[in-house]
């Protein structure tokens, strides 16, 4: 359950099954691609998103993406920092006025790949901060592989 975790994601499994086949295709080709940023979400897209009042003033003002991505970053965010996440069932249904398009799978998949490529980032700098810190000198490290690192 849900009790402990600092959020909660709804989830739409068996709602999802009765959707026309494109928008499935379409959700599980996102899903597949979401999971390289996020682990253990089955519904990343899911509008149902339950933060504790911490986590809220943490994760919302780090957030840069603004498109499909959005709930993506949310829950990498969420993870890279070690707030528990759990995935409870909600009731859904679909309604008229949906925002997809023709061009929506390229916009996720371009939102995805800059999500990516961000998280990428992070943790390389990441890495050269520790790699900088330990080196004793204070110089900055140029690469990841050191060279141009004062020793």
């Amino acid at each position: 359950g849900a009790r402990g975790c600092e959020m909660a994601v709804g989830c739409r499994a068996a709602a999802l099954a009765a959707r026309p086949a494109a928008r499935r295709l379409m959700g599980v080709v996102f899903a597949a691609l979401a999971s390289t940023c996020v682990r253990g979400v089955p519904d990343t897209q899911c509008g149902f998103k339950l933060l504790s009042r911490r986590a809220a003033r943490e994760l919302f003002p780090s957030l840069q993406i603004r498109g499909w991505a959005y709930d993506v970053q949310l829950l990498a965010l969420a993870q890279a920092r070690g707030y528990r996440i759990a995935s409870v069932p909600v009731a859904w249904r679909d309604v008229e006025g949906s925002k997809v398009t023709p061009l929506t799978p390229l916009q996720m998949a371009a939102d995805l790949v800059a999500l990516r490529l961000q998280l990428a980032w992070s943790a390389w700098r990441r890495g050269s901060r520790r790699e900088e810190a330990g080196s004793g000198t204070g110089w900055r490290v140029a690469s990841r592989s050191g060279a141009g690192r004062g020793e």
